[in-house]
C-alpha cells in the first residue's frame, strides 16, 4: 500500500497477477546488459504492475504503437482461433514478436493509454468480465459488467465484450473505435511479417519415425555406474522411460521432500541444483488437449 504502487501506472492499469514476474525480470535484465542500458528497467524492488508498466512505455517510447507494443508483451493464444483463419498475416505477426519477446502472463485485464491510442485487452486466458457500448453520438464505454453506464437501446450502435486475447482501441487524433479483428488486421498490415518469418524461421516439427537400435549391451556394473553419476532407479524408470516409450515428460506432484542438493552431502546431478518457480496457488495440471484453445506446446529456441 504505497502511493507508488497505486494503479493506474503511467501507462496501464490491469487487474491480475503477473504469474511469471521473475522470469520477466530476469529477461529483461539481460536485455538491459545486451543493449548497453545503465538503467535498468525492472526491479524486484518495484510491484509487478510497475515492471510490466516500465517494459510497456520503453517499447511505446521506442516507436511501438500502444495495442503493438501489448500484443506483443501479453500475446493471445492465437493458433487455434477460427477468427484468423482467413488472416494469415495476424498468426505471423504473433509469430514473429514470440520469437522476440518473453510473455508476461497473468495480467488478466489490461487499460492503457499514451495520450493518442486508448485501449483495453483481455490475456489469453480472458478471466475478466470485459463488455463495451458504442453509441451513435460517438460515445464509447467500457465496464465490468452491462447496464454500468445508462443509455438507450435504440441509440446504441454495436455492444460486445472481450473474448480471451481480445484487444479494442479509440485513435484520440481520429476518432476511430476499432474491435479487435480490425485491431490486429490493422498491426499486422505494418511490416511484411509473413515473409521475415518465411526467410528466417525454421520449424522443426516432431520425428515420429524417429528409431534408434541399441547396438552396445547393457553392461552388467550398470547400477555402480548409474550411482557413481548421481542417477537413481526412478530416474530410469520414470522419466527415461516416459521420454523414450512416450515422448512426453513425467507428470509429477508438486511436492517434493528431496534434500536441496546445495544442502546434500552426498553428489548430485547439476539439474538437482535447480528448480522451477511457480505462482503460490493451486492451480491444477496444465491440460494441453482441453485448454489447447489457450495454450501451446511451441517455443522459440533461438538461433
Amino acid at each position: 500500500p504505497k502511493w507508488p504502487l497505486a494503479q493506474p501506472m503511467r501507462t496501464l492499469a490491469h487487474n491480475g497477477e503477473i504469474n511469471t514476474l521473475i522470469g520477466n525480470v530476469n529477461w529483461q535484465r539481460a536485455l538491459d546488459v545486451e543493449r548497453g542500458r545503465r538503467d535498468p528497467l525492472c526491479s524486484m524492488d518495484k510491484s509487478d504492475s510497475a515492471n510490466l508498466d516500465s517494459v510497456f512505455e520503453n517499447s511505446v517510447r521506442g516507436g511501438k504503437t500502444p495495442a503493438l507494443a501489448l500484443a506483443a508483451l501479453v500475446p493471445e493464444a492465437y493458433k487455434q482461433q477460427p477468427e484468423y483463419d482467413d488472416h494469415p498475416e495476424i498468426t505471423a505477426m504473433l509469430d514473429y514478436y514470440a520469437g522476440l519477446q518473453e510473455p508476461w502472463d497473468g495480467p488478466a485485464l489490461l487499460t492503457f493509454c499514451d495520450g493518442k491510442q486508448l485501449g483495453a485487452s483481455l490475456d489469453r486466458n480472458g478471466l475478466r468480465p470485459a463488455r463495451f457500448l458504442e453509441t451513435k453520438d460517438g460515445l464509447v464505454a467500457f465496464m465490468s459488467e452491462t447496464g454500468v453506464v445508462k443509455v438507450d437501446d435504440k441509440d446504441v450502435v454495436r455492444k460486445g465484450r472481450l473474448g480471451p486475447g481480445n484487444m479494442i482501441t479509440i485513435d484520440l487524433e481520429t476518432g476511430v473505435f476499432r474491435t479487435n479483428l480490425d485491431v490486429k488486421k490493422d498491426l499486422a498490415s505494418q511490416a511484411p511479417y509473413g515473409e521475415w518469418m518465411k526467410k528466417k524461421a525454421t520449424k522443426l516439427t516432431a520425428m515420429s519415425d524417429f528409431t534408434v537400435e541399441a547396438s552396445t549391451p547393457v553392461p552388467e556394473n550398470i547400477v555402480q555406474q548409474m550411482t557413481a553419476f548421481g542417477w537413481s532407479s526412478e530416474d530410469l524408470e520414470m522419466q527415461v522411460a516416459d521420454m523414450s516409450n512416450g515422448g512426453k515428460e513425467t507428470l509429477f506432484s508438486m511436492g517434493d521432500d528431496t534434500p536441496l542438493a546445495v544442502l546434500s552431502e552426498s553428489p548430485r546431478t547439476l539439474y538437482d541444483y535447480f528448480k522451477q518457480r511457480f505462482a503460490q496457488v493451486t492451480n491444477p495440471p496444465i491440460d494441453p488437449l482441453r485448454e489447447g484453445i489457450v495454450m501451446g506446446l511451441e517455443m522459440s529456441i533461438g538461433q
